[in-house]
């Protein structure tokens, strides 16, 4: 019984060596800009606001701008940014909804 609380234990610590790689990977990440990790992150929330709303992708370039999200106000690169976002975020969950 105490070897299998310590190995639940050690499961549960967290890996500081696993932790260092995820840093890396999350801050030198290629396929993902500030933009598009944000949008990932808030994929939900932001393709219900399109629903309702119509982009002013200029004036959202100018935002992300601003938040640091974009180096130049770019209105094609904020949409391409998009719908690159969606179609990945599409693909993870018709993989996931096949693995059940």
């Amino acid at each position: 019984m105490v070897l299998l609380e310590q190995c639940i234990q050690k499961m549960s610590d967290p890996d500081p060596f696993i932790e260092e790689v995820e840093a890396v990977l999350e801050a030198k990440s290629s396929w993902r800009s500030p933009l598009s990790k944000w949008l990932y992150e808030h994929h939900d929330a932001f393709a219900k606001k399109l629903e309702t709303h119509r982009p002013d992708w200029a004036g959202l370039a100018e935002l992300f701008v601003k938040k640091r999200l974009m180096l130049d106000p770019n209105a094609e690169a904020a949409k391409a940014c998009w719908h690159r976002v969606k179609k990945k975020v599409a693909e993870e969950r018709k993989l996931a909804k096949r693995r059940g």
